[in-house]
Protein backbone atom coordinates (compact mmCIF):
# COMPACT_ATOMS: atom_id res chain seq x y z
CA UNK A 1 0.00 0.00 0.00
CA UNK A 2 3.20 2.80 0.96
CA UNK A 3 5.13 1.83 -2.20
CA UNK A 4 1.37 2.08 -4.26
CA UNK A 5 0.80 5.06 -3.07
CA UNK A 6 4.19 6.41 -3.70
CA UNK A 7 4.47 5.56 -6.96
CA UNK A 8 0.93 6.87 -7.76
CA UNK A 9 1.52 10.31 -6.11
CA UNK A 10 4.70 10.48 -8.20
CA UNK A 11 2.53 9.76 -11.06
CA UNK A 12 -0.11 12.33 -10.52
CA UNK A 13 2.97 15.06 -9.94
CA UNK A 14 4.56 13.98 -13.12
CA UNK A 15 1.00 14.42 -14.70
CA UNK A 16 0.54 17.87 -13.16
CA UNK A 17 4.02 19.10 -13.72
CA UNK A 18 3.53 18.12 -17.30
CA UNK A 19 0.13 20.13 -17.64
CA UNK A 20 1.78 23.01 -15.43
CA UNK A 21 4.69 23.03 -18.49
CA UNK A 22 2.45 23.07 -21.13
CA UNK A 23 0.79 26.15 -19.52
CA UNK A 24 4.51 27.92 -18.29
CA UNK A 25 5.53 27.33 -21.91
CA UNK A 26 2.56 29.03 -23.27
CA UNK A 27 2.02 31.93 -20.72
CA UNK A 28 6.44 32.39 -21.32
CA UNK A 29 5.57 32.68 -24.99
CA UNK A 30 2.92 35.42 -24.57
CA UNK A 31 4.33 37.09 -22.03
CA UNK A 32 8.24 36.79 -21.60
CA UNK A 33 8.14 35.00 -18.18
CA UNK A 34 11.16 33.71 -16.94
CA UNK A 35 11.90 29.96 -15.89
CA UNK A 36 13.10 29.17 -12.72
CA UNK A 37 16.42 26.83 -12.73
CA UNK A 38 17.12 24.07 -10.08
CA UNK A 39 19.63 26.20 -8.64
CA UNK A 40 16.20 28.33 -7.70
CA UNK A 41 14.56 25.40 -5.94
CA UNK A 42 14.62 24.27 -2.47
CA UNK A 43 14.43 20.91 -1.15
CA UNK A 44 11.36 20.08 0.85
CA UNK A 45 11.23 18.37 4.04
CA UNK A 46 8.09 17.70 5.63
CA UNK A 47 7.29 17.88 9.53
CA UNK A 48 3.96 15.78 10.79
CA UNK A 49 3.14 17.44 14.06
CA UNK A 50 0.85 15.55 16.33
CA UNK A 51 -2.31 16.83 14.75
CA UNK A 52 -1.24 14.78 12.27
CA UNK A 53 -1.26 17.68 9.78
CA UNK A 54 1.76 17.95 7.02
CA UNK A 55 3.42 20.81 6.64
CA UNK A 56 6.22 21.46 4.20
CA UNK A 57 9.09 23.25 5.80
CA UNK A 58 10.32 25.25 2.50
CA UNK A 59 7.65 28.03 3.06
CA UNK A 60 8.04 31.33 5.40
CA UNK A 61 6.37 30.85 8.85
CA UNK A 62 3.12 33.25 8.36
CA UNK A 63 0.29 33.80 6.22
CA UNK A 64 -0.72 37.28 5.92
CA UNK A 65 -4.62 37.59 4.16
CA UNK A 66 -7.06 40.56 4.44
CA UNK A 67 -8.42 39.16 7.81
CA UNK A 68 -4.79 38.00 9.01
CA UNK A 69 -2.15 40.21 8.86
CA UNK A 70 -0.84 42.47 5.71
CA UNK A 71 -3.89 44.74 5.23
CA UNK A 72 -3.51 43.82 1.38
CA UNK A 73 -6.84 43.48 -0.43
CA UNK A 74 -7.24 41.46 -3.45
CA UNK A 75 -9.03 43.44 -6.45
CA UNK A 76 -12.44 44.05 -5.86
CA UNK A 77 -13.67 43.50 -9.55
CA UNK A 78 -14.81 40.11 -9.96
CA UNK A 79 -12.48 38.10 -11.33
CA UNK A 80 -10.37 34.66 -11.21
CA UNK A 81 -9.56 35.66 -7.90
CA UNK A 82 -12.30 35.87 -6.33
CA UNK A 83 -12.08 31.47 -6.59
CA UNK A 84 -10.18 30.22 -3.75
CA UNK A 85 -10.91 26.29 -4.00
CA UNK A 86 -9.63 24.28 -6.81
CA UNK A 87 -11.70 20.75 -6.62
CA UNK A 88 -9.57 17.47 -7.66
CA UNK A 89 -11.53 14.23 -9.04
CA UNK A 90 -11.38 11.06 -6.76
CA UNK A 91 -7.77 9.32 -5.32
CA UNK A 92 -6.24 12.08 -8.09
CA UNK A 93 -4.21 15.44 -7.24
CA UNK A 94 -4.04 16.44 -10.83
CA UNK A 95 -5.23 20.11 -11.41
CA UNK A 96 -8.05 20.04 -13.37
CA UNK A 97 -7.75 22.29 -16.90
CA UNK A 98 -11.27 24.18 -15.49
CA UNK A 99 -9.04 24.91 -12.79
CA UNK A 100 -5.66 26.29 -14.83
CA UNK A 101 -7.16 29.93 -14.89
CA UNK A 102 -7.57 30.09 -11.69
CA UNK A 103 -4.14 28.78 -10.14
CA UNK A 104 -2.88 31.13 -13.02
CA UNK A 105 -5.11 34.21 -11.93
CA UNK A 106 -3.55 33.74 -8.30
CA UNK A 107 0.19 33.45 -9.86
CA UNK A 108 0.21 36.37 -11.39
CA UNK A 109 -1.52 38.11 -8.39
CA UNK A 110 1.71 36.81 -6.25
CA UNK A 111 4.23 37.50 -9.04
CA UNK A 112 2.53 41.74 -9.37
CA UNK A 113 2.90 41.59 -5.04
CA UNK A 114 5.46 39.63 -3.88
CA UNK A 115 5.37 40.72 -0.92
CA UNK A 116 2.35 38.81 -0.45
CA UNK A 117 1.87 34.79 0.63
CA UNK A 118 -0.32 32.42 0.52
CA UNK A 119 -0.96 29.02 2.50
CA UNK A 120 -2.86 26.18 0.32
CA UNK A 121 -4.26 23.83 2.50
CA UNK A 122 -4.58 20.10 1.13
CA UNK A 123 -8.08 18.54 1.69
CA UNK A 124 -9.67 14.85 0.60
CA UNK A 125 -12.68 13.31 1.56
CA UNK A 126 -13.00 10.44 4.27
CA UNK A 127 -12.45 7.42 2.22
CA UNK A 128 -8.72 6.03 2.82
CA UNK A 129 -6.72 5.95 6.11
CA UNK A 130 -6.04 8.86 7.72
CA UNK A 131 -2.17 8.29 6.77
CA UNK A 132 -3.92 8.25 3.03
CA UNK A 133 -5.71 11.41 3.14
CA UNK A 134 -2.87 13.18 4.89
CA UNK A 135 -0.72 12.36 1.86
CA UNK A 136 -3.48 12.92 -0.42
CA UNK A 137 -4.31 16.39 0.70
CA UNK A 138 -0.29 16.87 0.55
CA UNK A 139 0.09 16.43 -2.95
CA UNK A 140 -2.87 18.25 -3.48
CA UNK A 141 -1.34 21.62 -2.50
CA UNK A 142 2.14 20.32 -3.83
CA UNK A 143 0.09 20.44 -7.32
CA UNK A 144 -1.12 23.71 -7.30
CA UNK A 145 2.33 25.20 -5.56
CA UNK A 146 4.17 23.51 -8.27
CA UNK A 147 1.86 25.02 -10.93
CA UNK A 148 1.95 28.62 -9.46
CA UNK A 149 6.51 27.83 -9.28
CA UNK A 150 6.47 26.95 -12.53
CA UNK A 151 4.36 30.46 -13.45
CA UNK A 152 7.07 32.24 -11.69
CA UNK A 153 5.86 32.45 -8.32
CA UNK A 154 8.63 32.05 -5.69
CA UNK A 155 9.01 29.58 -2.76
CA UNK A 156 9.03 32.18 -0.27
CA UNK A 157 5.31 33.02 -1.60
CA UNK A 158 3.89 29.83 -0.65
CA UNK A 159 2.99 27.34 2.29
CA UNK A 160 1.57 24.14 2.05
CA UNK A 161 -0.79 22.10 4.70
CA UNK A 162 -2.55 18.81 4.38
CA UNK A 163 -5.51 18.43 6.59
CA UNK A 164 -6.71 15.22 5.24
CA UNK A 165 -9.58 14.54 5.96
CA UNK A 166 -9.91 16.34 9.23
CA UNK A 167 -11.74 19.53 7.78
CA UNK A 168 -14.68 18.43 5.38
CA UNK A 169 -16.17 21.61 3.82
CA UNK A 170 -19.54 19.11 3.86
CA UNK A 171 -20.11 16.56 6.71
CA UNK A 172 -22.25 14.22 4.44
CA UNK A 173 -21.17 11.05 3.27
CA UNK A 174 -22.61 11.08 0.02
CA UNK A 175 -20.95 11.77 -3.55
CA UNK A 176 -21.95 15.20 -3.92
CA UNK A 177 -20.28 15.71 -0.03
CA UNK A 178 -17.02 14.27 -0.88
CA UNK A 179 -16.69 16.43 -3.86
CA UNK A 180 -16.84 19.10 -1.67
CA UNK A 181 -14.04 18.06 0.36
CA UNK A 182 -11.13 16.85 -2.34
CA UNK A 183 -9.89 20.55 -2.32
CA UNK A 184 -6.74 22.77 -2.01
CA UNK A 185 -8.29 26.23 -0.57
CA UNK A 186 -6.27 29.16 -1.30
CA UNK A 187 -5.62 31.32 1.93
CA UNK A 188 -4.00 34.50 1.74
Amino acid sequence: MIMKLSVENNMLIVKSAGLAVTVAVALSACTGGTQQTPDDQQQQTQVVPQSGVVESQTQIASVPSTDRGTGEQLPAQPSLLEHRIIYFEYDSAEVGIVDLSVVEAHARYLLDNPGITVLLEGHADERGSNEYNIALGEQRALSVAKIMQLLGVQNGQLRTVSYGEERPQDAGSNEASWAQNRRVELRY
